[in-house]
């Protein structure tokens, strides 16, 4: 029996299948859409992200990522009846990007999802008609805003900023290792697995380097590594672990560095109502979502979470 080899239909017939409801043909001429999207010219990917702007819920979700990728003005006009007509959460992320400051000032009160002002505050912050609203960032994100805006910042204030982060970082009983904790591939527990080894920490440190505050990131690391490192090193844990050297300690060196991190905080910085140091050491695996940018579509299919923002 002859083989039959499928071939490739001609992309303007299977969008013309894809637009035309009646065809018969939707369902299979979406599937082949979707398979050669990213092969496809410019000029066929066009029609495709307006079509799709135009067809269903789970067509426009779709086609949300692939806009936000490949963004042209042309989409401004349907991308804005959209989004004004449903408000869908992966559709903002176009909207917050690339419309016109404008209409982003006059619309502020239509973005609502957890991350969306922090994103409004990247694109508006220059503004001298903005005013940010500190008490809705988070301290990374507020010095990550002011780096984008090449807005000042005294040292005071950073050095406040950074050590509120490490008690945020101590107290907070959820870890997931994929976001948290930036994991080196050579294990050294005496001074990998420390306080600066926390994504917030590290990205503020690469902010304030990039600001000039270059006294508030060296008064910070002679802390952690004078202080804390010093300290996790002659604690009974690290010794513990030192012989072990297994892939699961990660977390347990998370904990550590909690511990001790806490431990050499300035008391200025605890609360009251803080756990006790050694329950630091344990962790409870997070539920909570994280903002991340997808550099392709395939990244975005595996990893993408349903408040997660690629800016």
């Amino acid at each position: 029996m002859k083989r039959i080899i499928p071939r490739n239909n001609p992309i303007s017939t299977v969008i013309k299948s894809f637009i035309n409801k009646d065809s018969g043909k939707v369902t299979a001429a979406k599937r082949e859409i979707q398979r050669r999207f990213a092969g496809l010219d410019w000029k066929d990917q066009k029609k495709i992200i307006l079509a799709y702007l135009d067809s269903c819920k789970s067509d426009r979700e779709w086609i949300y990522l692939r806009m936000y990728l490949n963004w042209d003005d042309i989409f401004l006009p349907k991308a804005k009846e959209v989004w004004e007509k449903y408000h869908e959460f992966r559709c903002s992320w176009s909207v917050i990007r690339y419309f016109p400051e404008e209409y982003l000032l006059e619309n502020m009160s239509s973005f609502n999802a957890p991350r969306d002002y922090y994103f409004l505050c990247l694109r508006l912050g220059h503004r001298q008609d903005f005013t940010i609203d500190r008490t809705r960032l988070t301290n990374k994100d507020y010095i990550g805003v002011l780096h984008h805006n090449r807005l000042p910042i005294e040292d005071d204030e950073a050095l406040d900023l950074l050590f509120e982060m490490v008690h945020d970082i101590c107290v907070n009983e959820n870890f997931d290792r994929r976001y948290d904790l930036i994991e080196n591939k050579y294990y050294i527990p005496t001074n990998i697995y420390s306080i600066k080894s926390f994504h917030d920490i590290e990205e503020s440190l690469y902010y304030l380097v990039e600001m000039e505050r270059f006294r508030v990131v060296e008064d910070f690391c002679k802390w952690n590594d004078e202080i804390v490192c010093r300290n996790m090193t002659e604690g009974p844990e690290i010794k513990k672990l030192a012989s072990l050297i297994k892939d699961e300690d990660v977390i347990e060196c998370a904990g550590i560095a909690k511990k001790y991190g806490y431990l050499a905080l300035d008391d200025k910085y605890k609360q009251p109502g803080d756990p006790l140091p050694e329950k630091m050491l344990k962790h409870t695996r997070s539920t909570e979502y994280h903002s991340i940018i997808p550099k392709d579509e395939s990244s975005f299919e595996n990893s993408l979470q349903e408040d997660e923002v690629p800016f």
